[in-house]
């Protein structure tokens, strides 16, 4: 009788279980606060790293026993104030970024050809 297969499973069982009790994971929803829609492709930073949520605002980090309950979360997004808190404020799984307008600066439209001289 061959116990290959039992030892093989046995060890793959072994390493994922000791893989996943050395890792958490840190997963949300990115939403906008006034219409509770999700934010796609927000980014999401945790000290060196960072991910970008999918199209319905979901990301997941896998944290490692390097990140402390004191590291800042960072999120952001065009269009929406910056978020930044510690892990440890974040208790929820659904979070909300607030809109912001961006002011852009005032355009003159006009029918006259103007040389390069005057544009300056």
């Amino acid at each position: 009788m061959n116990n290959k297969p039992t030892h093989l499973l046995f060890f793959t069982f072994f390493v994922f279980t000791i893989l996943n009790t050395s890792a958490q994971n840190l997963s949300a929803n990115v939403l906008d606060s006034i219409t509770q829609q999700p934010i796609p492709y927000a980014t999401v930073q945790l000290k060196e790293k960072g991910v970008i949520t999918n199209e319905e605002g979901n990301f997941n980090f896998i944290l490692n026993e390097t990140i402390q309950e004191s590291d800042s979360l960072i999120i952001s997004s065009m269009g929406y104030e910056t978020l930044a808190k510690p892990i440890s404020k974040f208790t929820s799984a659904r979070i909300l970024l607030v809109p912001k307008a961006i002011e852009l600066r005032e355009v003159i439209v006009s029918n006259k050809n103007y040389t390069a001289d005057e544009i300056i």
